[in-house]
């Protein structure tokens, strides 16, 4: 028997909309017995059939059931899997509500009536295919009020502006939504903060810029030396993008996946950079030119970071997550760059940094000498990815060094430098011996 007593008005009406919107391939019965398990008969408020087959069974619910709908799903659901349905449907006639359960999935989908019917015929957990305009009128919605008050009309015209037939891809088979690739991109870019600096500016060490002049390599280590160990899986965590995990998958990502944090260059010189990561004053601060367009977006990404605003409270990462709870007739929308992307969201506690970061991922195809190093910080063993200084493809030029205040013997190496700059040509300077100059900090102790 059905879980409550259903109202049979609502149920024969049902019936009627259902024989006439399926078609006369589809049957649809009243009160029908399905045979499940060895001993086990379940009598449904109305079953469907193809040519004779049960494929879907349907129970009236009733409207306070509703409430605790999501808590007890396999409860109300486990009527269908003892008897092996394809389809099993909760109907709350009262709200005009269906609630798809489909045979080897978790959870139930909500669909409208049309959705359903979609769903039947095609025999899948999801309905008619959305509107774009709808795509992109509900997706916008998700964005936090706060947020949309922040941010100008130009970045929500670029937003909306994405929601094309031409940027949008609809997955017939899995019921999902997802931009094009080139979209999604454009997607994250007008999302982080809109800061373009004409010079940034990077702290390292002494022996880090030594090896750059002497084999006239850019390095960039692989995230898995990160000196925050937990910013690797901030983003994920913060959305609550499945279990954040060290599988296979995720090491090997994560040893092609390469980083160059830099600074805004009103940063430079900063006492408290040197202190973080200028070797306590004792390494160094290369200035450098961003040249945007040899980001490719392919192996190159580089863009500023956004920062939360509290432990509790990342406005852009509370939009994304709205977009992944976003539901439409049982169709739900995927970002398949979100594993680049999301190394471009940090914490609230490093906003003081205004990072600016370039990320590469290293491919068969690309021109960066792959090699291992033991990391000197924290000795962990880690990929580094090498280009060479005139390598047309970098998207940073190096313009000049400052030397830091705790340099050992400073005057001595920002001559030394210098001079060795001069030697290797890796920054072109018709002043040679400008390009390379003490910290104007002179106290730090």
């Amino acid at each position: 028997m059905s879980l409550l007593k259903p109202d049979y008005q609502d149920i024969q009406n049902l019936q009627k909309k259902l024989i006439e919107a399926l078609g006369p391939q589809f049957q649809v019965e009243l009160e029908s017995v399905i045979e499940g398990l060895p001993f086990i008969k379940e009598r449904f408020d109305l079953v469907i059939l193809k040519d004779g087959e049960p494929v879907a069974a349907l129970n009236y619910m009733s409207l306070f059931q509703s409430v605790d709908l999501h808590n007890r799903q396999d409860w109300y659901t486990k009527r269908f899997k003892n008897v092996g349905i394809k389809k099993g449907i909760l109907f709350f006639g009262k709200n005009d509500e269906f609630h798809l359960y489909s045979k080897g999935k978790s959870g139930l989908t909500s669909l409208s009536f049309n959705g359903l019917i979609a769903a039947i015929k095609g025999d899948n957990s999801f309905g008619v295919k959305p509107l774009i305009d709808d795509v992109g009128t509900e997706i916008l919605s998700c964005m936090p009020e706060e947020m949309s008050n922040n941010i100008d009309i130009n970045r929500h015209q670029e937003l909306s502006a994405l929601f094309t037939e031409d940027n949008l891809i609809f997955d017939n088979n899995g019921g999902t939504v997802c931009f094009s690739e080139k979209a999604e991109n454009d997607f994250f870019r007008i999302l982080l903060p809109q800061r373009m600096p004409q010079s940034l500016c990077r702290y390292t060490s002494l022996n880090s810029l030594y090896y750059t002049l002497n084999r006239k390599r850019h390095c960039l280590c692989s995230i898995t030396c990160m000196n925050d160990k937990g910013e690797i899986a901030y983003a994920d965590k913060y959305i609550h993008y499945g279990v954040y995990a060290y599988s296979q998958q995720v090491i090997e990502n994560n040893n092609n996946c390469f980083i160059l944090s830099c600074c805004e260059s009103d940063k430079l010189d900063d006492l408290t950079m040197w202190r973080l990561y200028g070797d306590q004053g004792r390494g160094v601060c290369l200035e450098y030119k961003p040249i945007i367009e040899k980001a490719d977006n392919t192996q190159f990404f580089m863009a500023p970071i956004s920062y939360g605003e509290s432990k509790d409270k990342h406005l852009e990462l509370d939009f994304i997550k709205g977009i992944n709870n976003w539901k439409k007739d049982g169709w739900y929308f995927k970002f398949n760059q979100w594993n680049i992307w999301k190394h471009f969201f940090k914490s609230y506690l490093f906003k003081d940094e205004h990072e600016y970061r370039i990320l590469f991922l290293s491919s068969e195809d690309s021109k960066a000498e792959l090699k291992w190093i033991m990391d000197s910080t924290n000795s962990i063993i880690s990929r580094i990815a090498l280009f060479d200084v005139k390598d047309d493809s970098f998207p940073l030029e190096l313009k000049s060094i400052l030397v830091g205040p705790k340099c050992p013997e400073q005057e001595s190496n920002v001559d030394q430098l210098a001079f060795m700059n001069h030697v290797q040509c890796v920054i072109t300077s018709q002043e040679y011996h400008k390009v390379v100059k003490p910290s104007n900090i002179t106290d730090y102790r």
